[in-house]
């Protein structure tokens, strides 16, 4: 993400948040491959990252040199509290660790600092989620699929609205709109048109 704020564009400081985002971020290379045949029969949201730890608390595990690049990040953070960059990385991080609280609350300040980007709006959505605001996450997902038509948001969706808010007459159109997606993946067709077959079923 670019910052547009004046300024030196570049030097020491940002090597430093290169270093520690690259550092951080070498551990969230594995996406949307974990678990199918279990999400078959049990519906829940994809996710973008990796599963997180569920009952991990933030510094549990930590190597000395991740608690050390995340008390960096925490500094430059209160330095400078918009960087998207900064942000986004103390998010996923918290998302990881599962710790959703702590996670949602740097989603909510990067989806102000970065109004344009899609992508903490999903983790805003996965975050809601997993906290039970599942109202409040099909509302961000909606507004993602605004900014981007994102097969897997629309999956998101049609999950919400099929199997936690009572509203499988919403998850139809967009299982529909993953069907005809030229980018949506063989393995998200399967598992849209399974629920698009179960939301058949309920409706008769």
């Amino acid at each position: 993400m670019t910052n547009h704020n004046p300024g030196p564009a570049f030097g020491p400081r940002h090597n430093i948040t290169k270093y520690i985002l690259a550092a951080l971020g070498a551990a969230l290379a594995v996406m949307l491959i974990t678990s199918f045949i279990y999400r078959m029969n049990h519906p829940s949201l994809v996710k973008q990252g990796r599963a997180p730890q569920q009952n991990a608390a933030p510094e549990q595990g930590m190597s000395a040199a991740a608690t050390g690049e995340l008390t960096e990040l925490m500094r430059m953070m209160q330095e400078n509290p918009n960087d998207p960059e900064v942000l986004q990385t103390l998010a996923q991080h918290f998302m990881d660790t599962g710790d959703w609280q702590r996670a949602q609350t740097f989603l909510n300040k990067l989806v102000v600092a970065a109004p344009a980007d899609s992508r903490p709006l999903y983790m805003l959505g996965i975050s809601q989620y997993q906290l039970g605001q599942h109202a409040e996450a099909a509302t961000t997902f909606e507004r993602l699929i605004k900014l981007e038509d994102d097969p897997m948001a629309r999956y998101n969706l049609a999950v919400l609205y099929g199997h936690f808010l009572g509203a499988p007459e919403k998850a139809r159109p967009h299982l529909e709109a993953i069907l005809a997606s030229g980018t949506a993946g063989e393995e998200l067709k399967a598992r849209a048109k399974a629920e698009l077959t179960g939301n058949k079923h309920e409706d008769k």
